[in-house]
C-alpha cells in the first residue's frame, strides 16, 4: 500500500534540507578564511557530507530505539518493548506474508510505517502508524 503523499516535499523536508545546506556553508566559508577558494569547496563537501552523517546519525538512532517496538494490541494489554521488540506477540505465516498474533486474538501485518489489523476474511484494515519521536499512533490521530 503506498501513502498517499508519497513524493510529496513537506515543510519539515525544506526545514532539514536547509539546516544542512547552511551548515555545509559556515564549513565552507570557515575552511576558505584560511585556505582560500580550494579549502571553501573542500569545507563546503566535508560539511555537508559531515552535518549529513551527524543528522542522519540522530534520525537513526531515533529510528532504531522506537521502530522495532510492536505498540499496544486493541485491547491495550500486549505489546513489544525495547528489549523484546516482539514481545507477546506471536510471529504468524499468513498467506504468502508474516504478521503478528497477539493471545488476545488479533492479528497485525506491518506495511512500511503502518500496522495492519487483518480481519478474519484476509482484509487489512488501517490500525496504526509509526511517527518519528512519537511511535505508533493510532490512524485516526494523525
Amino acid at each position: 500500500m503506498r501513502s498517499p503523499r508519497a513524493g510529496e516535499v513537506t515543510l519539515h523536508d525544506c526545514l532539514w534540507l536547509m539546516l544542512l545546506s547552511m551548515g555545509a556553508l559556515a564549513v565552507g566559508l570557515l575552511a576558505g578564511e584560511p585556505w582560500g577558494w580550494p579549502g571553501a569547496i573542500i569545507g563546503l563537501i566535508v560539511g555537508f557530507v559531515g552535518i549529513f552523517a551527524t543528522l542522519y546519525g540522530i534520525l537513526l538512532i531515533a529510528v532504531l530505539i522506537e521502530r522495532g517496538w510492536l505498540p499496544r494490541c486493541h485491547r491495550g494489554i500486549h505489546s513489544g518493548n525495547w528489549r523484546d521488540p516482539i514481545g507477546d506477540y506471536e510471529i504468524e505465516r499468513f498467506g504468502d506474508d508474516f504478521g503478528y498474533r497477539c493471545p488476545c486474538g488479533f492479528e497485525y501485518m506491518k506495511e512500511g510505517r503502518r500496522l495492519m489489523l487483518r480481519r478474519p476474511d484476509g482484509t487489512l484494515e488501517p490500525c496504526m502508524v509509526w511517527k518519528l519521536f512519537r511511535g505508533y499512533v493510532r490512524d485516526e490521530d494523525r
